[in-house]
């Protein structure tokens, strides 16, 4: 591209450097999310039987009382639910925190590069 400043083609770089930018703010959410899922199953290492309160949403949540610790439920979508060995859980979960940290490693370069070029722009 040439070195002009032209304001429209500014403006939509930015706007990109923004939608990027919020991807990113999505993708860290989703990683501490994930990570503090895994601690918590960790936690519910070799659990007796406990009282706990499940969220329903809006500040409602029901109370529950976790009999077996070492088997979870994981949405497969379609509102299927499916048990899992907690290691299994913790395997899947792991998988998906390497696959969001190299997405967002990819954007956090183009976060760059778009920055370098908006910078020769200006």
């Amino acid at each position: 591209m040439s070195k002009n400043k032209n304001p429209l083609e500014l403006q939509i770089l930015s706007q990109q450097l923004g939608n990027m930018q919020q991807q990113l703010d999505s993708l860290t959410h989703q990683l501490t999310e994930l990570e503090r899922i895994k601690e918590d199953l960790n936690s519910l290492e070799n659990q007796k039987a406990s009282q706990s309160f499940s969220p329903l949403g809006g500040g409602i949540f029901l109370e529950s009382e976790t009999k077996e610790s070492n088997q979870v439920l994981l949405s497969v979508g379609s509102n299927i639910l499916v048990k899992k060995d907690k290691t299994e859980a913790i395997a899947l979960i792991e998988k998906q925190v390497g696959d969001l940290r190299d997405i967002k490693t990819q954007i956090e370069n183009e976060i760059n590069k778009l920055n370098m070029h908006l910078l020769s722009l200006r």
